[in-house]
């Protein structure tokens, strides 16, 4: 799964939004392995 990040270039928010982007590529990509690891876990467990 690849995150396309979006970088707006202000003149005055240029750093600021591309570490905001960065942050929630990282946030959203661990929610995700979280949610996958969690998913696997209970299936592990129901039908084992």
């Amino acid at each position: 799964m690849q995150i396309v990040i979006l970088v707006r270039y202000d003149d005055d928010k240029n750093n600021l939004n591309f570490c905001f982007s960065i942050l929630f590529a990282c946030l959203f990509r661990m929610i995700c392995v979280l949610n996958f690891i969690l998913f696997f876990l209970l299936w592990f467990l129901i039908f084992a």
